[in-house]
């Protein structure tokens, strides 16, 4: 659809160039957000998996007890 604004044709309806890249870019920004934090809850569970495998001594090697890294283990990945 066409409209004319001071003698100039304009597409009405249709974003322009520059909103479109503007929209890429958000959903660009957002994507990579999403991933991000994909990745930290992933490192998250790796973590506190292995935390809940160390045996007592090493445990004790890095300052927590057992029960502390039980209750760590079990939190859930996003938080």
């Amino acid at each position: 659809m066409y409209g004319h604004i001071y003698g100039k044709a304009v597409v009405v309806g249709l974003p322009r160039h520059g909103a479109r890249t503007s929209l890429l870019r958000r959903l660009d920004r957002a994507l990579a957000a999403a991933f991000d934090r994909f990745l930290v809850w992933q490192d998250r569970v790796r973590s506190r998996r292995m935390l809940r495998g160390l045996d007592d001594h090493m445990l004790r090697d890095i300052g927590i007890d057992r029960s502390d890294a039980e209750r760590e283990g079990s939190m859930p990945f996003w938080r």
